[in-house]
């Protein structure tokens, strides 16, 4: 029914927020290069990443190919006035997409996103939001209470958007070399409940878990995503994804 699927497009929607981000040799020691955040999300004009999207089942199997992508970036901007990371990212197996364009910087120990809290709401600006903080073991990026009114039915939309540090030291193998890496977590819980007229009151319940590996040197290596839903139309579901790089170039 057309009520649900807005509840369903919604739902997705609001995940949008969470990071709108090759070498022949081989080496058993592991690739350093400085430390704090910027040596985890490297920014240097030029440097691009290959990467490919697959089905993930609940066992952590990669299923199908859904999508290959090329990010780089393209430079620098003064956004409310810090010097921005431009990030595009082109969807290769499907030319006839948009290109995506993100906007970060790193200070300390921290990676900035420039996005609105509210993703579902045009009118919401967007602002730099700490998405990670590599200096703290758990964080909040933000918390979301608000009244939508989509399609003439009144939504109300609570959302909690944490992240935590999972691994402090770890190792993860691309390219014929090892690469230290880092690991954290981020949790969406999202609450949507609204008033239908003829089906009473209606709610989607929503989690998702994504569990980012940050080499250093090279930046985002793997992300592994993991959606549970509760609603009236189809009920429990859990759908999960694999992302990872699969060709890198430096600058």
């Amino acid at each position: 029914m057309k009520q649900y699927k807005i509840l369903s497009l919604m739902a997705i929607a609001l995940t949008m927020i969470i990071l709108d981000s090759c070498s022949n040799s081989t080496s058993s020691t592991p690739v350093t290069s400085g430390s704090g955040m910027s040596a985890y999300f490297p920014s240097a004009k030029g440097t691009w990443w290959i990467t490919n999207t697959y089905d993930t089942d609940t066992l952590g199997n990669q299923l199908t190919l859904t999508a290959t992508d090329s990010l780089y970036n393209a430079g620098n901007q003064l956004i409310d006035t810090k010097n921005a990371i431009i990030q595009i990212t082109q969807h290769l197996m499907n030319s006839g997409q948009p290109a995506d364009t993100s906007y970060f910087y790193t200070s300390g120990n921290v990676l900035y996103n420039y996005t609105s809290e509210n993703p579902l709401d045009s009118k919401t600006a967007s602002k730099w939001l700490a998405v990670i903080d590599l200096s703290k073991s758990s964080w909040t990026i933000f918390t979301l209470d608000s009244v939508m009114n989509i399609n003439g039915f009144n939504f109300n939309v609570k959302a909690t958007f944490t992240g935590k540090k999972t691994l402090e030291n770890g190792t993860i193998s691309l390219f014929g070399k090892t690469w230290n890496t880092k690991e954290v977590m981020m949790t969406m819980n999202m609450t949507m409940t609204g008033e239908i007229l003829g089906l009473g009151t209606i709610t989607v319940i929503q989690k998702m878990e994504v569990t980012m590996t940050l080499a250093n040197n090279l930046g985002l290596a793997k992300t592994v995503t993991y959606t549970t839903s509760i609603d009236p139309q189809s009920g429990y579901s859990k759908t999960g994804s694999t992302m990872i790089v699969t060709n890198y170039s430096g600058k």
